[in-house]
Formats: C-alpha cells, structure tokens, sequence
C-alpha cells in the first residue's frame, strides 16, 4: 500500500462511487454505510474489508458505474488488449489532473510542450498541438514519413516497445537527432532497450499507465525507476495484483479497482529525490509463462541482448517446444548468424529447460508498398470527376506530368498516414509548393488543382495561416480566368468560416441550386470540422452552442439535402457556425427546400417566437415520405433543445430513433438509416434517463454520442489494420 493515505479525496470519491448501484453491494458489506446510507463515519477503518474490484466486472456493466453525467468532457477507452474495451467517462478535474502530470513528468526529461511528440505505428493518437502520429504498415513509405516528420525540429519518438523495434531494425540511415524514445502499452525488456538506444541515439523511457485506472507513471533520468504518481490514483498491491482508486473522477468513480496487473511497490524513496512511488512491472496478470523455475509473470523473465540479433519473441506452444521469431542484424557473416542462433539457443536452455526450438527468422529489410500504374494527367481528371474520389483512393493511380503534385497533396489529405490535431508541416508546405508552381497548360488541369488547394485551406486550422492561404489561392484562380462552376463552389466553400473574407449573400439567389460531386462532399466535411475549431465555446453561434454536438448537425444537413443544395444552405451553415447574421430567403418560392430553410431561419433567429412553432407544424404537413418524416422529428429535437424544454419521455424519443435510425449502437441496426442528426437528441435524453433509472440506456446514449473526423477514421483504420501491440514472451500450452 502507498504510504500516504489521501483521505479527503477518498472520502469525495466514496460519496461519488456511492451514487452508482455497481458500488452498493460491495460498500455495505466492507460497512462503509451508516443506517442513513450515507458514507460511515469510520469508513478509514474498513477500508481493508472493502473488496476489490474487478475489470470483468465493470466490463460487464459498465452503466452501474456511472455516477453521474453533468459535467463530462473526456471520452475514453480501456485498451481491450486481451478482452472487449469499455467506454469510461471523467470531467474536468480528472482532466486537468490527467494533463498537469503528463507534462509534469515530461517535465523530467526536458520535454516541454515545445517539443513534439511522434507516436509512431501504435494506437496511440497525438495528445497536444504540436505532437503527431505516423501509422501504418512498417515499410520504406512509413520510414520514409518518420524521416520527414523528424526533421521539422527535435522530437519525441513514442510507441509500443515491439513496433519501435522493428522500426529500429528496419533503419538503413539515422534519422534527424531524436531528444528521446518513449516506450509504452508493453513490457520493456532488456533487449529492446539495448537496440533503441543504439539506433537512436537517445535516452529510453519507461512509461506504464491504465486510462480508467488513472494510473499514471514514468522511469526518471537519473536511475531509470518507474515512478507513480500519487496525485491522482491510491495504490495498493493485493496478493500481487495492483490495485488503484482514482482520486478524480466523480463520473465514473473505479474504488479498489484491479486493473490487471502484476506490480511490485517499492518501500523506499528513488535516490533521484523525486516523489511518488517507485513501482516495478511485472506484466499483465493472465500473461504468465511455465519456467524451469515453475510458472512467472513475463515481466520475471529476463529477456537480454545477445550477440548479433536486433531483437527476437518467443512462443511456449506446448511443455517441451518453443517458436521464436528472431530478427538478425543486418549483413552477417555465415559465422556471425551460426553464432547468433546458437546463443539464442542457450538462453532458451538456460530459462525452459531442454525444449525443441523452431526458429524463424523476420526479413532483413522492408520493401517499398506497392504502386498502381500511373496515369496521364488529362485521364486522371477524368478519374476524379467522371468516378468518385473513394474509387480513385481505392487504387491511386498517379499522373505523371504536372498534375502529380496535386494528386500526392490530395492523396495525403485524404488518407493521411501523418496525423496531427493541426495539418503536419510537410503537408502545409507542400500545399504552399503547389501555390508555387506554374499555372497547368490544360485548363482541366489546372481547375482541378485549384479545387484541391481550396480544399487543402479548409483543412489549415489557423487561420491567420487559413486566410494567407485562401488570398493566394484566390489571386491564382484569378490570373487563369477559369469560370468552373464546380470550382466557384469550392472557393465559396473555402470562404465560410473565414473571417476576413466576407460573401456578398445579399446579391446572390439563395434559392439557386449548386453542384455537387465526391469532392465538395469532402471539402464541406472538412471545413465543417475546421470550421468549428475556429469558432469554439462562446465565439460560436447560439444554435452551435446549445446543438451538441454541432458537427452531428452539419453532417446530417448535408446528408439530407445533398440532392437539392442551394447557396442558401451554404449561408445557413455559415450563420450557424459563426453567428453571422443571415440574409431572408426569396418570398416567391414555396417549394419543400425553401421551406426547410426558412424553417431552419426561424429557428436561427427567432425559435420562441409563435411564427416559429407554426412553422414548424408546416414542416410535419409535408413529411410524407419516410426520409422527411424522420426529419421531422430531428427538427422537432432541435426545436425542443433550443427551446429549453426538458425530454421528460425519453423512451418515446427513443423509439422515433429506433423507427427512423435504426436505434442506438449495440442493437440490430439498419445499415441504410444514419443516427447522425439524431446525435443532439441523443445526447440530451442521457439526463433523463439517467433520472428514471435507466442506467444502460443513458449509458449507451453517451458511448453513441461520437464523431470520427477525417483524420481519425484514417488514423482508426490503418492502426487497426497494421499497428498492434505484441507478446514477447507468450504461453499457449497447457500448464
């Protein structure tokens, strides 16, 4: 057990936990309840009969955990590393917690919010502005993106311990000066930390850490002990297993919860001087391997360097025989890898006894991914805009003369390999290079590539950066004189959330339909997204503000209206945005889009307003199909949350949502229906039937209640498909 015992904020944390029914049992048999069931007086004397808490257990109901829901603002994910995840919830102390003692132990090694940090092919997603994400297969491409990446400015290499070494393996050439290599999500062992510190040439760091857990811990420069901090978690190790107590989050309390791993706590300081409790690894509870020496933990196992082998992994298939997967270093002699094998052999021996051993060696290099046959310029326009954009990403046949640059910007604006919470700065300069280069001979060409550059500004997301780059992209349209209604839309796209590059709404026909291809779809998508950032909080419209979240709006607009878009809708998702003010439609027409968009005027400028609710009745007068029907009662929310109107039948709302959306995530669902527009409602009926007890319900709504952007259903994809995290040290035979 730690030796300090935060009392005050176990006390605030019990009073939470008790509010959720998963607790109850457990609290009133340890008598942590007094007769008025509230928190026993004496509760710091029982807290040792309290029983644990195990993973499983909240995994399977994870609503009966859930305290309370007003104030949330963190979304996360156990890693289901052996087992299905659970979604958990925290507010905001718990996240302010979590971010002043990731950067207080980055803090240790010179790590300041200055120096990026680049998670490479992991799970891992970038944390803070400047930080970003190579993911993907480990090829030379990948390799490749790294270099790149790195040699912006010093970095911080951050990744599973297994993934880093095969990049380490796989290096022909050192990369640009690295400050350190952070290893996380796996045991470090020996060998591995050998191979990066010879690659990279910079000090490895030990990171250990459980989301839910709030378990947060980091090796110190001066010993390399793991340190845990005691700010946000109580620790304790029961008959081997840590166990942890969150001290922060109130939402989604996790008393006594044992979080799968085998821990040693050490009982005296670090010589480094520095606080918090110095803690050893010894590996996740279920991952335990048959020894000479009986039956360990992997984190017992020593696993050291041996002669000529960059790093190798082991699989105890049966009592008396091994797999090992063994990467060599690069160029040895005959000798030298008879040499290598045979040492491998001996520690094998020396571990597991006299055991058959299958060797099997990884590839001494990487290949470059494969590459579809290119195209002529003129062919690949006619790519683009004849098929879709997603066939062309399908298989991304390249031009070959002056186009090529446009395609590549494209490409990696649209399935990105680099992710980053801003535009990587290789992609922000290559899309100031294009602006660079000469005006395209074939006027296709060259209307093609500006609508790739208007649709690049869209995703800058500073804007003072957005805006330079819109201005030169503007004065390059206009010394082509290209008069491209599909490039005119792009440009007025680019233009929305742009403050200083007003549109002139008042002189236009809002009512005048716009066309629209796979390629506006994208660039609406992303400057919805771009747009948002550049308008947060209290800088936003009204509607954007009290319609949560906005994004789940903007996309289910243009979802429906897609077939029969006006320069109207383009101004009402400005307005809604920005809070700009927005122009009366034309009176002469009554047809169902103007009708929508005065609807959608009202509701911008005037939703209490009689007119506004009579409106509204108009619009169910003309849902007669099963699409306008279902929009109706998504207009109908929207009305009800600006209103202020509280969901007091959310069961009813509930099942407009299974009829016309095919219900929440976890039932059956109709593939051809979209929750999307309903995901403001969705997110206000979690209150309500949290109040009427339904637990699971409110709790599926919250895990329902997301958006993936552009970069990260790339990023969720490839790192799915290609980034996992490895056993080193796995046994598949019966004990």
């Amino acid at each position: 057990m730690s030796d300090v015992f935060p009392q005050e904020r176990l006390g605030v944390i019990l009073a939470a936990a008790l509010k959720a029914p998963g607790n109850n049992r457990r609290f009133h048999a340890a008598g942590l309840i007094d007769h008025s069931g509230a928190i026993a007086k004496d509760w710091c004397e029982q807290w040792p009969r309290l029983s644990v808490l195990d993973k499983a257990t909240v995994r399977a109901n994870p609503s009966q955990f859930m305290a309370q829901v007003d104030d949330i603002v963190y979304r996360g994910s156990t890693s289901g590393s052996r087992s299905d995840a659970y979604l958990f919830f925290a507010g905001t102390a718990w996240n302010q917690q979590r971010l002043q003692t990731r950067q207080a132990q980055l803090d240790w090694w010179g790590i300041t919010p200055a120096v990026p940090i680049v998670n490479v092919a992991s799970r891992l997603p970038p944390g803070r502005p400047g930080d970003l994400a190579v993911v993907g297969e480990i090829n030379q491409g990948l390799l490749q993106q790294l270099r790149i990446c790195l040699a912006q400015t010093e970095s911080v290499i951050r990744g599973y311990p297994s993934q880093l070494c095969q990049v380490a393996s796989y290096l022909t050439e050192p990369l640009p000066p690295i400050k350190a290599v952070i290893c996380t999500g796996e045991l470090l062992f020996e060998h591995q930390k050998d191979l990066l510190e010879r690659v990279f040439q910079a000090p490895v760091i030990d990171e250990y850490g459980c989301h839910e857990g709030a378990i947060s811990g980091m090796s110190c420069p001066e010993r390399g002990n793991l340190h845990l901090d005691e700010q946000r978690c109580f620790y304790e190790v029961i008959d081997g297993a840590l166990v942890v107590t969150d001290l922060w989050n109130e939402v989604m309390p996790l008393v006594r919860y044992r979080c799968g791993d085998g821990v040693a706590l050490g009982r005296s300081p670090c010589a480094c001087g520095r606080p918090g409790l110095v803690a050893k690894v010894l590996g996740r509870l279920e991952d335990r391997i048959q020894t000479a020496k009986g039956i360990q933990l992997t984190g017992m196992v020593p696993l050291p360097s041996l002669p000529h082998i960059d790093f190798y992994r082991l699989e105890r298939r049966s009592p008396f025989e091994l797999a090992a997967w063994v990467k060599l270093q690069p160029h040895l002699t005959p000798l030298d890898a008879i040499q290598a094998q045979q040492s491998l052999r001996n520690w094998v021996e020396s571990i597991f006894g006299t055991v058959q051993l299958t060797l099997n060696f990884e590839p001494e290099q990487v290949t470059n991914p494969p590459k579809p046959e290119p195209l002529e310029d003129l062919a690949w326009v006619e790519w683009l805009t004849q098929k879709s954009i997603g066939h062309w990403l399908a298989q991304p046949r390249m031009p070959t003369g002056e186009a090529r640059a446009a395609a590549q910007l494209l490409q990696s604006l649209l399935t990105p390999n680099v992710i980053g919470l801003h535009l990587p700065p290789a992609i922000e300069a290559a899309i100031f290079q294009l602006l660079e280069q000469p005006i395209a001979k074939h006027p296709q060409v060259e209307s093609l590539t500006l609508r790739i550059l208007y649709f690049a500004c869209s995703c800058l997301t500073q804007q003072a950066l957005a805006e330079q780059c819109y201005e030169k992209i503007r004065a390059r349209q206009q010394r082509t004189f290209l008069t491209d209604p599909h490039l005119d839309l792009d440009q007025r796209i680019a233009a929305l959330f742009l403050a200083t590059q007003p549109i002139a709404w008042e002189q236009m026909d809002l009512l005048q339909p716009v066309p629209l291809d796979s390629l506006h779809i994208f660039h609406l998508l992303s400057a919805f997204e771009t747009g948002l950032g550049f308008y947060p909080g209290d800088r936003r419209g009204n509607v954007a503000k009290k319609l949560l979240p906005p994004l789940a709006v903007l996309i289910g607009d243009l979802s429906f209206w897609a077939q029969q878009l006006t320069l109207g809708h383009l101004h009402h998702w400005q307005a809604l945005i920005t809070g700009c003010e927005m122009q009366p439609l034309p009176r002469h027409s009554d047809t169902p889009v103007a009708l929508w968009l005065r609807w959608r005027h009202r509701l911008l400028t005037d939703p209490a307003s009689p007119e506004t609710r009579a409106m509204l009745g108009k619009l169910k007068a003309i849902a007669t199909t099963p699409a306008t029907e279902a929009r109706f009662f998504v207009e109908k929310s929207y009305y009800q949350l600006l209103r202020g109107q509280p969901f007091n039948t959310p069961q009813q709302w509930l099942e407009r949502i299974e009829t016309h959306a095919g219900g929440l995530p976890s039932r059956p669902k109709n593939k051809t229906k979209d929750l999307t527009p309903w995901l403001p409602l969705v997110r206000a009926l979690v209150q309500p039937c949290l109040d009427q007890g339904e637990r699971e319900l409110a709790y599926r709504c919250l895990g329902a209640v997301s958006l993936a952007s552009r970069q990260n259903s790339a990023f969720e994809r490839l790192t799915i498909a290609f980034n996992h995290k490895q056993s080193f040290l796995l046994d598949l035979a019966p004990w």
